[in-house]
């Protein structure tokens, strides 16, 4: 098909940069915009196969935030003095691979956070790690093919983190929040919610306020000073117990599954923070 043959044109002008550890591929942005979208979105996941070895089919998803992406730096060159002095977008893919598109050029490169003790910003009040990018958690398990879990002591409240290759079949229970592992931007940590705290909810586009959520819940007041968040690098992941953003969703191309389940040991009022 010509927009099979015109993808692979575009894909195989990429230019592979970086060291043999950490190679990235670039294509230009201004020769994707110029081509049909089907063109487009197909060469950059042909680059990103090139990359990463993966054999997987561009989904519609995917194909959504790329095309997404690449109109959205089309449209912010509009009206600019200097078109090149844009804002990146970043899209994960399967992997723990990810695409920068900007106005200069779209670098498919593989992602995976620093460890934790790689952090320079010092905890805040009441935070403790939960997951660091180094975490033996994070390795494959030998033996056990319901994969490796471990359970964290809050005060409180008692946090069971699971590593698998899906979500559990009990995931719509509001204790239990599972991510796609490869979307994260660890290191995870947990910490007592704090006044401005927000988040996009899962199945909303805007942001709201945890406070405003706790109290369309009807949460009593006393109750809400022991409420907890489960961050990473980009944000508040899990209001614990109440709501999961929408960030890192589990879709069919999902390979790595992180769950987490709460069980509260004390009236959730009485936790110390």
């Amino acid at each position: 098909a010509p927009i099979a043959r015109w993808a692979r044109e575009v894909a195989q002008r990429a230019r592979v940069a970086g060291s043999a550890a950490r190679q990235r591929v670039e294509l230009e942005t201004t020769e994707l915009l110029a081509r049909p979208a089907a063109v487009a979105t197909q060469a950059v996941w042909l680059a990103y196969q090139r990359l990463s070895g993966a054999e997987r089919a561009l989904s519609g998803r995917h194909a959504h935030e790329i095309l997404s992406a690449l109109q959205q730096i089309e449209r912010d060159a509009v009206g600019v003095a200097d078109p090149r002095a844009g804002i990146e977008r970043q899209i994960h893919l399967p992997g723990r691979f990810r695409v920068r598109i900007g106005p200069r050029s779209v670098r498919i490169e593989s992602h995976r956070a620093r460890p934790a003790a790689a952090r320079s910003r010092p905890p805040a009040r009441g935070e403790r790690l939960l997951l660091a990018a180094s975490d033996p958690l994070l390795r494959p398990s030998q033996g056990d093919p319901l994969g490796a879990t471990r359970r964290v002591e809050l005060g409180g409240l008692t946090l069971q983190l699971e590593h698998s290759c899906a979500p559990p079949a009990d995931l719509v229970r509001g204790e239990i929040a599972a991510f796609d592992l490869d979307a994260l931007e660890l290191p995870l940590t947990v910490r007592p919610w704090r006044s401005g705290d927000a988040l996009v909810p899962f199945g909303m586009r805007g942001s709201k306020k945890i406070s405003d959520l706790l109290r369309e819940q009807r949460l009593p007041r006393q109750q809400r000073t022991g409420v907890r968040v489960v961050a990473d690098r980009a944000g508040i992941l899990w209001v614990v117990g109440h709501r999961r953003s929408a960030r890192a969703p589990i879709t069919p191309e999902t390979r790595s599954v992180l769950t987490l389940r709460a069980h509260a040991t004390t009236p959730v009022g009485q936790e110390s923070a």
